[in-house]
């Protein structure tokens, strides 16, 4: 038993809580005024056990989020068609694919964000300050809003780090077969590499 009760007691306090969000507020998307609803609401709930608790805004680009995995397919596809043509072309989108896919999907970074509308979203942060280990830190996190699902993600669970590696692996492979094509164009000898461009595709 702890001061919030036993066990059973706070997973019922959980379960009814999140069937009150469900049936109250209902779906949350990315930035939306029900996003903003559940944040107060929230913060009402967590105050009386933390020592600190505040809501804190921020802006994002939602639309960043589904397009940062879409684009670099796409462009990946078009690369792949440009490559007969146009390889210069083809050698530039397949270096946006891998930029965008990698700095998006594995560094966390805002490559494309700026293309999408801006939009206000909102984090809880609660604090409980350890009173034995002031310097150790917890964090438990979780979704406000009731964000989209990739449904591979759900299909693969962890197996899809590995199309998403293999998706980088096959990006990486063909601008470095692009570097190469690209420079023997220049100097005048891209029939020699004919049979590679072959068999890679």
């Amino acid at each position: 038993m702890n001061a919030l009760g036993s066990d059973t007691q706070i997973e019922k306090k959980m379960r009814g809580f999140i069937s009150e969000v469900c049936e109250t507020i209902g779906p949350r998307k990315s930035c939306s005024e029900n996003e903003a609803q559940l944040a107060l609401f929230f913060h009402d709930k967590i105050k009386e056990y933390c020592d600190e608790a505040i809501v804190d805004n921020f802006i994002v680009h939602p639309g960043a989020y589904k397009a940062a995995f879409r684009i670099p397919m796409i462009l990946y596809l078009l690369s792949l068609i440009f490559y007969w043509y146009y390889a210069l072309i083809s050698l530039i989108l397949t270096f946006l694919s891998f930029l965008i896919f990698f700095g998006e999907m594995s560094l966390a970074k805002e490559i494309i964000d700026f293309m999408f509308l801006k939009k206000q979203s909102q984090n809880v942060i609660g604090k409980i300050r350890p009173e034995n280990h002031p310097s150790e830190l917890i964090i438990i996190g979780s979704h406000l809003d009731s964000s989209c699902e990739f449904p591979l993600m759900r299909m693969f669970k962890y197996r899809f780090i590995v199309i998403i590696a293999i998706n980088l692996f096959l990006t990486a492979v063909l601008f470095i077969i692009l570097l190469i094509k690209n420079l023997l164009i220049v100097i005048k000898l891209e029939t020699l590499f004919l049979y590679i461009e072959i068999i890679f595709f």
